[in-house]
């Protein structure tokens, strides 16, 4: 970038910056990047002035960058109104999936409440059914002890093993010939 007045067309990095559809700012720290800067050594110079100015050449280089960044096919009023009906067909899909999303959410939230009530449901029963099994063996056990209680205070009956035994009775030819004690 030196002080020379050039000899070819020029013009302002305003000028090509309009040309290209960037700003002035966009283009200045574009051409200042060392890639380009190295590229345009000797197409930038300061008028009188003291403006950058870019001669013919250095205005191609400048529009092959930008081309290339841009792709080739240029952006009209039909591509603009294209990718505005592919950003609104994207986004009403995303909102379709997400309300899909929410209603499958809502289901999950019903069948996690339906299964909590389920659950209380069931210990609630196992719970009851503790206090049934622990009632019953209370029961036994009060049976159980009452028996006990009842068998200890009753009288003992003579039993056929304490009882003094009674000699058998001896037939008829037994006592008439028979030992005698």
């Amino acid at each position: 970038m030196g002080c020379q007045p050039m000899k070819t067309a020029t013009k302002t990095i305003k000028q090509v910056a309009d040309e290209i559809g960037v700003s002035k700012q966009a283009l200045e720290k574009r051409i200042s990047r060392n890639a380009l800067k190295s590229k345009l050594h000797g197409h930038v110079s300061k008028d009188i002035k003291g403006i950058n100015i870019i001669d013919e050449e250095g205005v191609q280089i400048i529009k092959e960058v930008y081309e290339y960044d841009y792709s080739e096919e240029p952006h009209t009023d039909s591509n603009i109104a294209e990718q505005l009906e592919d950003s609104i067909s994207k986004h009403e899909a995303v909102n379709t999936a997400i309300a899909a999303l929410v209603q499958q959410l809502e289901a999950k939230d019903r069948q996690i409440s339906e299964l909590t009530g389920a659950l209380a449901t069931a210990q609630r029963t196992a719970l009851a059914a503790q206090r049934t099994a622990e009632s019953a063996q209370l029961l036994h056990a009060a049976t159980m002890r009452t028996i006990i209680e009842t068998t200890e205070t009753t009288p003992a009956t003579p039993s056929a093993a304490n009882e003094p035994r009674a000699e058998p009775t001896r037939g008829f030819w037994a006592s008439v010939f028979g030992k005698r004690k």
